[in-house]
């Protein structure tokens, strides 16, 4: 007689998490989180979560071990089925950080127009965008550069494209200015909800 298999449905409800607590998590400085959009790159071009990593759905097996294993893991996409998908995908491969964002990219919409604590950088005076992007480089950037032994200082800002030049430990060194300077851009975009073009001088 043959065994009866019942197949397990995955249950996704306890990865699930809001579009505010995706936000919340994104500017927690002090939490590893690496959110990922799994719509198309077509759409990700168009618009997206500032931060947000492009990895359509399609591609992501073929990325899984890549992927980083000690940080949160935030997934978000267009529809329920594609999110749900990836989701089961990551936890069969032993991720246990992992979420899913409730309602998808529509409602980190939502939640970014509604919320208070989020700064957007188009909606001060052309003439206060210099400002506004100083102040994230000396608040936000130059504390983790220093703490590495290096720093930058700003040659000038033309609207949102920032000219700077590496020092110290930062200074010289091809690898470290590579991921110094994904670490200054990231930092920019999600702090201003905006793309900061930075160009390294020198």
């Amino acid at each position: 007689m043959g065994k009866n298999i019942i197949k397990k449905t995955f249950d996704a409800t306890s990865y699930g998490m809001s579009a505010d607590d995706c936000l919340g998590h994104r500017r927690n400085e002090d939490e590893q989180s690496f959110v990922v959009d799994l719509r198309s790159k077509d759409d990700y071009d168009k618009e997206r979560l500032m931060g947000a990593y492009s990895l359509p759905a399609n591609y992501l097996e073929d990325y899984v071990a890549q992927m980083p294993t000690q940080s949160k893991i935030i997934l978000y996409a267009g529809d329920e089925e594609t999110v749900i998908g990836s989701l089961k995908l990551l936890v069969e491969n032993n991720f246990e950080d992992v979420h899913y964002v409730i309602g998808g990219f529509s409602k980190i919409q939502e939640a970014l127009k509604a919320s208070d604590q989020e700064v957007f950088l188009t909606d001060f005076p052309q003439e206060q965008w210099e400002g506004q992007i100083n102040q994230v480089l000396t608040d936000k950037v130059l504390p983790v550069l220093e703490a590495d032994g290096g720093g930058l200082s700003v040659d000038k800002v033309e609207r949102d494209k920032v000219f700077i030049q590496f020092q110290g430990a930062c200074n010289g060194c091809p690898s470290a200015t590579s991921g110094e300077l994904n670490f200054i851009k990231n930092t920019l975009g999600v702090a201003l909800n905006h793309t900061v073009d930075v160009e390294v001088l020198g």
